[in-house]
């Protein structure tokens, strides 16, 4: 455990920011609070060691302490109990305590670990905030007596919360059929690094695009993800199979690698191969490459809770088409004006929406708007402003004062 230094003399409230995997939008998450609640002691707080990511670093701002061990964190789950957890939760509930917190936002609630710190974060008198990416749209995966479960544990972490923190309208809808008061949400969604995927360097695209022939007289169609069942890849390749003759100058790229890989390129009719790219597992830094070299990004999935890679594709310009269970969709695709949603699982429909945003005339249209559609999500839906209105409603934080003429 990486503890940081005590706060002093420092007589701001504290708050605490309990977060699962070291991933890059997490990071980016604590650097913002760190950086701009300067009227707060930010700690951000890796509950767990293990990450995909490990290779990112922790910027100072974050103020980060992590616990666990790599071997047992891959998965926290109510259906995996280890009583390994119940210390480990003590150890970081003492480092709250001994940081003198005053508000938790828990990000995470399905495990042992999460509910204990629940518990003893409320007994100690600290503001606690569930954070989560559920959307409804994800209901109905988990059958008796999981679900069973799932709504008494999830009903009484809600329960002894001062607030919830969806991702967006669906999170809404989920965390209020599990009991929340939704005039106690405050939207704190996940974001990139925006800047980073909105200005590239051509001379770095350039190259990137030859070495995997990615030449530049073609339009794409990108995937980025895993491929594994519920991305449902299968059904964007048959879709584009069934429009590739329509729409000569378009290309299908799928950035990312999975157990289905070998299927899914076996699915690709011999005609199509050529038209057809495999980039495998991209970094960071070669993604943002790979969406400057594309137009569209498509997202068939039956099961996705956020996918911030919506973001990053609208950050870098390109129209989105997704299926109306993605959580980011429901925010950042205005069907039919800025991209395009399509019914999960409806290869039709699907094929009926490639069909519209690879048109020349309707792409530019829809492609017009996109940056508007994005502006306005964070504009009402920054995640800072979320934390601070949450703060403010439980008194940690005092409302902002009015000048004379009435304006902040």
């Amino acid at each position: 455990m990486d503890a940081s230094n005590g706060p002093g003399g420092d007589e701001r409230p504290g708050l605490a920011i309990l977060l699962n995997g070291l991933t890059p939008y997490n990071v980016h998450l604590c650097a913002r609070l760190g950086r701009e609640m300067t009227d707060v002691r930010v700690h951000s707080v890796f509950t767990t060691s293990g990450s995909d990511w490990q290779e990112i670093d922790l910027p100072p701002e974050a103020n980060a302490a992590r616990f666990g061990h790599a071997e047992t964190d891959r998965q926290e789950d109510w259906s995996t109990v280890r009583l390994s957890d119940i210390g480990r939760a003590r150890r970081i509930f003492e480092h709250l305590r001994r940081h003198r917190v005053d508000a938790v936002v828990h990000c995470g609630y399905a495990s042992l670990l999460h509910l204990r710190l629940i518990a003893l974060c409320r007994a100690a008198g600290m503001s606690v905030f569930l954070r989560g990416d559920s959307n409804i749209k994800g209901e109905g995966r988990r059958r008796f007596p999981m679900s069973w479960l799932k709504k008494r544990l999830l009903g009484w972490a809600i329960r002894r919360c001062q607030g919830v923190m969806p991702m967006g309208e669906y999170g809404r809808q989920y965390f209020e059929k599990y009991g929340a008061d939704l005039s106690r949400s405050y939207l704190v969604p996940f974001e990139p690094q925006y800047e980073k995927f909105t200005n590239v360097d051509r001379a770095l695209v350039d190259p990137f695009g030859a070495e995997h022939d990615l030449s530049a007289d073609r339009r794409r169609m990108l995937y980025c993800g895993r491929l594994v069942d519920v991305k449902r890849v299968d059904l964007l390749i048959d879709a584009f199979s069934s429009i590739a003759e329509r729409r000569p100058p378009w290309d299908l790229v799928i950035a990312g690698d999975g157990p289905l890989r070998a299927d899914l390129e076996a699915r690709v009719p011999a005609a199509l191969k050529d038209r057809v790219r495999w980039l495998g597992f991209c970094e960071v830094e070669q993604l943002r490459l790979a969406y400057h070299l594309c137009d569209v990004l498509v997202l068939p999935s039956e099961y996705e809770p956020w996918a911030v890679v919506i973001n990053e594709a609208c950050a870098a310009g390109l129209v989105v088409v997704a299926s109306d269970v993605v959580g980011a969709a429901r925010q950042l695709v205005r069907d039919r004006e800025s991209g395009r949603i399509f019914r999960s699982g409806d290869v039709a429909d699907l094929t009926d929406a490639l069909l519209d945003v690879t048109d020349d005339a309707t792409w530019g249209q829809y492609q017009g708007r996109v940056a508007g559609v994005l502006a306005d999500w964070r504009r009402d839906a920054d995640p800072v402003d979320g934390v601070r209105a949450a703060l403010r409603a439980v008194g940690v934080l005092e409302e902002p004062r009015m000048n004379t003429d009435g304006h902040g």
